[in-house]
């Protein structure tokens, strides 16, 4: 296909002056860019019905002449402020990779910047090389995003064993929210990947395992390092409810402590406002210095058995 030909497309197309390998790259395809992968490439209908709208679950499926992947990532959304899926879907031939995505995101604009470097090219020698590249961008980008997960709950760590246990319950929440999406996005990546591995090396070479291996392992790692940040998260939760309960249990100490002291005091102070023909001690010189005195004597009676007794 010659370039000539692209120019009225959303394509982008990616080959060596050799034509090893033509990576073609389509951003919020139109129906001629459809129209185009119908003329030039053997593709099933149902592929073709597939790559017009957004998958409800990642796959891969092994054709007679290509392998069709839907993949899901997870991106960060700015004006939500939450993780959403992001969809890239692809069709390898032996000497052709075709992606085709309906949202543009920062990973992306990352990836076509890196076609721009010196050895790009390199890539482009080989199917099994073209898709480590490109895969492991994105895998390298949801690594990144796992690693402000991790900066959010080291955050929260800090301020819970500084005292702040009331304040972090929000950012906790939230962080708690971020992850759960997270491992709803990537929670078949791994999955699908070993899909890949298996299907690309028999559909391809022997050679390409290596590379689709190396794929394979890195969703496993971001996997794994998903559970660990989740596994993080429910602990620091834990810790934060204990000291929370901790301080709950010392106030209610402190307050039941203050008025088992107050008692015999508020008591005395009460019975003098009852309205009765005789009071004790009342019209006495100095009556009220006096009242007040045996008032306040049990109470630092207890308060002082107490403190011998280091209860307090």
């Amino acid at each position: 296909v010659k370039l000539k030909n692209l120019k009225k497309l959303k394509i982008t197309m990616y080959h060596t002056l050799k034509d090893q390998i033509t990576w073609i790259d389509i951003m919020s395809p139109t129906e001629d860019d459809f129209t185009f992968l119908r003329k030039n490439f053997p593709l099933h209908p149902i592929t073709l019905k597939e790559l017009k709208g957004a998958s409800a679950r990642s796959k891969v499926e092994l054709h007679n002449k290509y392998l069709y992947l839907a993949m899901h990532f997870p991106m960060w959304d700015e004006n939500h402020q939450i993780g959403q899926p992001w969809e890239i879907d692809m069709v390898i031939f032996k000497d052709t990779v075709i992606t085709l995505s309906y949202q543009e995101i920062e990973a992306h604009q990352e990836l076509m910047e890196k076609t721009y470097q010196k050895d790009f090219e390199y890539y482009l020698s080989n199917t099994a090389i073209l898709l480590n590249f490109i895969l492991n961008h994105y895998l390298a980008d949801t690594r990144h995003q796992l690693a402000r997960l991790e900066k959010n709950l080291k955050t929260i760590e800090e301020d819970i064993f500084k005292g702040k246990q009331q304040e972090i319950i929000s950012a906790l929440s939230i962080t708690k929210r971020d992850i759960l999406n997270f491992r709803l996005i990537s929670r078949y990546l791994a999955e699908e990947m070993c899909s890949l591995n298996r299907n690309g090396s028999r559909f391809l070479d022997e050679s390409a395992e290596i590379y689709l291996g190396d794929i394979e392992g890195e969703a496993t790692s971001i996997e794994n390092l998903i559970e660990n940040i989740k596994d993080t998260a429910d602990s620091l939760e834990s810790t934060n409810n204990s000291l929370l309960e901790q301080k709950i249990n010392s106030l209610t100490k402190v307050f039941t402590v203050i008025s088992f002291i107050g008692w015999p005091t508020l008591l005395i102070i009460s019975s003098y406002q009852m309205n009765v023909r005789f009071l004790p001690l009342i019209g006495l010189p100095y009556d009220y210095f006096i009242i007040l005195g045996i008032a306040f004597l049990p109470s630092l009676i207890l308060y002082i058995y107490l403190k011998i007794k280091k209860m307090l």
